[in-house]
């Protein structure tokens, strides 16, 4: 008996070192630079003891810009050059357009979000997209952004007034969230005093459920992250958020009644999700977004939106309390940009400094710290063959911490980002939006 245990025991041994040397040895192979198994290891378990920034950062420097790891057991390159990245994002799209698997596991609904979406799907959604981020409508956004702003402000004031300290970050949130639902469904949401609000209620299970663990697990392998929690959101969350969607839709078309928000961009898409995702020609059947892909890009624009306008605000704030020089600036221009009428859309244009100073707190402070490509079709870039499956992991981070790209890049220095200097900023070196055919589809907001 202690024979055949023994035995049973050398063999799982040695089917495991097997499995390790073959899988974990692909990099080796092709003489890349690259983690080692052990590395990997440690590398997993500092993701889930460290910051996810310091972790890449520190990796990128180890490492350099380019260097293979692994996404569980599916090969991965770590890319921060330039013109691989070009290849990656823009000239080679067509073999890179799909994001990783594991950006693409969750509940039925959340996979059809646009973040999600892969391959002729995603063009179509896009393609829906687009065209609802015209300068008209983005004239109409910023009016109703000025109206969440004001409330905000007011706060800020009356706080200022009393002598009493403020949690910016807090503030900053529900103004967010105010916002995305304002933009979304012409909702008046007044988060902060009105927790009970429905909407708020519908995301509660949507972000409870965003858990750092299994965001780290969903990262690191998911397939295993699959198998311990196959819903994100939950089913439960989904249900309610859906119902709250359908009944929205409910009452406008009862009522007749259009919108200028992008629930009504995507009540009135007609697009062919059966074929070419163009319109569709008269004698061809046309077919609506269905219930559960509306929903699905709600959710999509809280929980992108919500975190990254809060984080790009808070940080800008941040930054510009730490430095009164460039406040001071930055006041003096919207004070001349706004001296002869309202905020408006055309106002902001006149306001290069200020977007300079959120530029540089978002290089400094990147909302996603690292974005993601799947290899779709086999190809070879930069003399490293691609087979569909291997991934392509885009740490910015530390590119935007890069001293090749940007002189002392630990130093907040809006400059970098005025008009006279942008030539300076090397293409595929800042991106806090992505880059190529599927970059952000909220950055012009």
């Amino acid at each position: 008996m202690l024979y055949a245990f023994v035995t049973f025991l050398v063999f799982a041994a040695s089917l495991l070192f097997w499995w390790v040397r073959k899988t974990f040895t692909f990099w080796s192979d092709k003489g890349i630079a690259h983690l080692t198994f052990w590395q990997y290891l440690r590398f997993s378990y500092d993701i889930f003891t460290k910051p996810l920034n310091e972790v890449l950062l520190c990796h990128y420097k180890r490492y350099g810009r380019v260097y293979g790891s692994y996404q569980g057991t599916a090969p991965t390159l770590v890319v921060g050059d330039p013109e691989i990245l070009r290849d990656v994002l823009v000239t080679k799209f067509q073999n890179f357009s799909d994001r990783t698997a594991s950006q693409r596991t969750g509940s039925d609904i959340w996979r059809k979000s646009i973040m999600n979406l892969s391959g002729a799907e995603w063009k179509k959604a896009r393609n829906i997209f687009t065209p609802a981020l015209t300068a008209t409508r983005l004239r109409t956004i910023v009016t109703k952004v000025k109206t969440i702003a004001e409330k905000l402000n007011a706060r800020i004031v009356d706080a200022a007034n009393k002598n009493e300290t403020v949690n910016i970050s807090e503030l900053v949130s529900h103004m967010a969230l105010d916002t995305t639902a304002a933009l979304n469904y012409s909702i008046e949401l007044d988060s902060k005093n009105d927790p009970n609000h429905p909407l708020i209620k519908c995301l509660e299970g949507v972000y409870m459920n965003a858990a750092g663990w299994k965001v780290l697990m969903l990262f690191l392998m998911p397939s295993i992250y699959k198998a311990l929690q196959p819903d994100y959101p939950t089913k439960a969350s989904t249900d309610v958020f859906r119902a709250f969607v359908s009944h929205l839709i409910e009452e406008r078309k009862s009522k007749n009644k259009q919108e200028d928000d992008f629930l009504q961009v995507l009540m009135n898409a007609d697009y062919d999700w059966e074929g070419a995702g163009n319109k569709k020609s008269d004698n061809a059947e046309r077919k609506q977004m269905s219930l559960d892909e509306i929903t699905a890009q709600g959710i999509g624009f809280f929980v992108g939106g919500v975190e990254g306008v809060s984080m790009a605000l808070s940080f800008s704030i941040y930054y510009l309390a730490l430095h009164p020089e460039c406040q001071d600036h930055a006041i003096a221009e919207v004070d001349k940009a706004l001296s002869e009428g309202d905020i408006t859309y055309d106002a902001l244009q006149e306001m290069p400094y200020l977007e300079a100073c959120i530029k540089e707190a978002m290089r400094l402070c990147t909302p996603d710290s690292i974005t993601m490509r799947l290899c779709t079709e086999e190809t070879t870039v930069a003399g490293i063959h691609f087979k569909p499956g291997m991934c392509v992991d885009i740490p910015l981070v530390g590119i935007h911490h890069d001293p090749e790209y940007y002189a002392e890049p630990e130093k907040y220095n809006p400059e970098r980002f005025m008009p006279e200097n942008k030539a300076n900023i090397r293409p595929f070196t800042y991106m806090p939006f992505g880059a190529g055919p599927r970059n952000c589809v909220g950055m012009r907001l």
